[in-house]
């Protein structure tokens, strides 16, 4: 898959965002683990231009970056952005939102 990104990267210079939600539970899973953001990185460089590649780690656990490999440290560069929880009422209101793209009507 990585050289196939790599390909179109090159060939076609495009850009690619990769968003990744839950990223530090994403990586303490056994059978993914934390090289896929390594592979990432590499295929960052590997395509001659820094910026072709942007990953973007939603995580919970705000010292995720201290936990991964010195290797992956050594090339991944973060820019942190925190964000307060939701309260009750805010996650309520959110819901409400979405109960008409979710639900027929008159069904909630």
């Amino acid at each position: 898959m990585l050289k196939f990104i790599r390909e179109i990267l090159q060939n076609k210079q495009l850009r690619l965002v990769l968003i990744a939600d839950e990223t530090d539970k994403l990586v303490r899973r056994k059978n993914i683990g934390e090289e896929w953001i390594f592979e990432l990185l590499e295929a960052r460089y590997s395509t001659g231009r820094s910026s072709s590649i942007s990953i973007i780690c939603i995580v919970n656990d705000i010292t995720f970056t201290t936990k991964l490999s010195p290797h992956i440290q050594s090339r991944f560069n973060p820019w942190k952005m925190s964000f307060n929880r939701y309260n009750s009422p805010q996650l309520f209101d959110i819901l409400m939102d979405r109960v008409p793209y979710a639900f027929n009507p008159n069904s909630v």
